[in-house]
């Protein structure tokens, strides 16, 4: 994600420095557009009063012939000649400028022509009278007529010099007044593309500040994560190597070198970590390396050996590898080494030690077997025999015989019962367990119905809130609720009428008194009015064959409770007690809502 972010705010970097460039070239394009437009605004102005002014030589060159042919009529001025000479000439020069200057106005050309033509009219007019003879000159009803035509030509040449310098005036007054827009409005345009160049170059300037000290930021967490790395290697014992494939080039971590026990400071190759392979494993790493060439993408995890550089001590290595897709490097397999010496001797303890486990099931497996059939039978055959002896000749037995005959016969029954329990504890650690989503309260009755003698002899009372529907093994249930309530039955004060009551409430792990994984509790409350115990006492009586009190005063072999407690550790739940001398006992058990 956070690579996302630097590319796009590289990118926008860079569009923006694309735009403030585009905009500074637009700005130069705009700036020389616009002087070159004022520079022909200032040309048309400059071309518009050039235009005027020679057509205002021209009409002033035409009076000036006008007036001389007056005076040669008048006077009879001898140089009047010469001087139309030369004003002709300034008219020729002027009106070649103005055929130049009309050369793009195709109406000014027309005028032109015309106006030329008003002129040749007035030369012949002039000419006329300059090579006319005296007499003509004395006539005054030809001079009339002449000058009557000489000053229609004139009068007509300035009407076509005025409608020209109108046309002029009107071109001039629209190029000042283009000149004045372009000379107003280009410093503006000017202004305002530089000002937003500007605030581009300055955000530009921002962004980049603001990404060059979060990237410093974020060299800093690179250099430290590299750190953490290097030094997470060293902790986790592990190291790693590239194969860039596109340059057949490599890249090792300095721990990967440490763990064979080279210098990192060396240059390595891969083949000089072959030699360093525990002999027996060099086809397995061989075999690897020829899938690693062949772009093979499933080469899997393996484990070799290795005999270090260093101290030629043999380690055990996990290899795991994977192959990367890398638009920038290009593809390359990324091999990571860990060694597991430590992991590999470990597992080889505990290989150990569940063989002896086994073997210890297995002898465990045969006292069971001992124990339900070989130890059994004698038994029996005990218990017939003492029972024939006292049915058949304990009225011929002496006092004494008769107190062992009842000492062996109870102590025959204890042995039996011990071998039940004995058998019923086995049965609860090896059984398969088997969970069914069962309603407990079946099993409470159950064991209820299994103690009801018991409970009818005691007078005993029980009591039960309603208890839930739950994933259990239903036979070491109902042995749990049968060796609780025959505890209670069994530890009743003398005269008083044993009452048992079940309680069941939800509860939730932080309410527990115990450490667990769990989330969602029930626990089922059994408090009596017993003769109790010493709380120092509560986890003792769940331990194998531990009795508080004498063979003599109660029986019992120890091993209800300690079944109890086993029953509550398959279910992922637990079995607390707490006693109250004279007063009575509590169990609480809790089992999970979800298995």
């Amino acid at each position: 994600m956070k690579n996302f972010r630097l590319n796009k705010s590289s990118f926008l970097l860079m569009l923006l420095f694309v735009l403030a460039s585009a905009l500074i070239f637009f700005l130069m394009a705009l700036t020389y557009k616009h002087l070159q437009k004022l520079s022909e605004n200032t040309y048309m102005v400059n071309h518009s009063l050039e235009v005027s002014l020679d057509l205002e030589k021209l009409y002033a060159d035409l009076k000036d012939i006008e007036v001389e042919r007056r005076n040669f009529v008048l006077i009879g001025n001898s140089n009047s000649e010469k001087i139309i000479s030369g004003k002709k000439k300034n008219i020729s020069r002027i009106y070649k400028n103005l055929e130049v200057q009309f050369s793009d106005n195709p109406e000014q050309q027309r005028n032109l022509r015309i106006l030329n033509v008003l002129i040749l009219d007035k030369y012949k007019v002039v000419d006329a009278i300059l090579q006319s003879s005296p007499s003509i000159l004395d006539n005054r009803e030809k001079l009339s007529q002449s000058l009557r035509k000489g000053e229609n030509i004139i009068s007509a040449i300035h009407l076509q010099i005025n409608r020209m310098l109108d046309i002029e005036n009107h071109l001039l007054a629209e190029r000042r007044n283009e000149f004045t827009f372009t000379e107003r409005s280009t410093p503006f345009y000017i202004y305002l593309i530089s000002l937003l160049s500007l605030g581009l170059l300055s955000f530009s300037f921002y962004r980049l500040y603001h990404d060059a000290k979060r990237q410093k930021n974020i060299n800093k967490k690179l250099e430290m994560a590299l750190n953490l790395s290097a030094k997470g290697q060293v902790i986790g014992k592990y190291g790693y190597w590239r194969w860039f494939m596109k340059d057949n080039s490599y890249y090792f971590s300095d721990n990967q070198l440490q763990i064979f026990g080279m210098d990192p400071t060396m240059e390595i190759s891969l083949d000089d970590f072959l030699p360093y392979v525990y002999p027996d494993d060099i086809e397995i790493v061989s075999e690897m390396q020829k899938k690693m060439y062949a772009h093979d993408a499933n080469i899997g995890r393996f484990t070799h050996r290795i005999i270090r550089k260093d101290n030629h001590e043999v380690r055990y290595l996990s290899i795991s590898n994977s192959l990367i897709h890398d638009k920038e490097q290009g593809d390359y397999y990324l091999i990571i080494t860990q060694d597991v010496t430590e992991e590999k001797i470990q597992n080889e303890r505990i290989e150990e030690k569940n063989r002896v486990l086994e073997t210890q099931n297995k002898e465990l497996m045969a006292f069971n077997y001992v124990a339900s059939h070989d130890l059994q039978e004698p038994l029996r055959k005990i218990e017939t025999f003492l029972s024939r002896l006292r049915d058949k000749d304990e009225d011929r037995l002496s006092d004494n015989g008769k107190q062992y005959l009842q000492r062996t016969l109870a102590s025959a029954g204890r042995m039996r019962k011990l071998i039940d329990d004995l058998l019923q504890f086995s049965r609860t650690t090896r059984t398969e367990q088997v969970y069914e989503f069962t309603d407990l309260n079946d099993l409470l009755d159950n064991a209820v119905d299994n103690l009801n003698p018991l409970i009818e002899e005691k007078s005993a009372k029980i009591t039960s809130d309603r208890l839930p529907e739950l994933y259990v093994v239903p036979f070491q249930i109902q042995q749990l609720f049968t060796n609780l309530i025959g505890n209670s039955l069994k530890y009743c004060r003398d005269g008083i009428a044993p009452e048992i009551h079940i309680e069941c409430r939800k509860t939730t792990r932080t309410n527990l008194p115990f450490p667990t994984n769990g989330e969602k509790y029930y626990e089922i409350i059994f408090t009596d009015n017993g003769i109790g115990f010493e709380n120092e006492y509560r986890e003792k009586i769940f331990e194998l064959f531990n009795r508080l009190h004498g063979k003599n005063e109660y029986e019992g072999t120890g091993i209800g409770l300690a079944i109890c407690k086993k029953i509550a550790e398959n279910h992922k739940g637990n079995i607390l007690a707490e006693g109250r001398p004279g007063e009575g006992s509590t169990f609480r058990i809790f089992l999970p809502q979800n298995l």
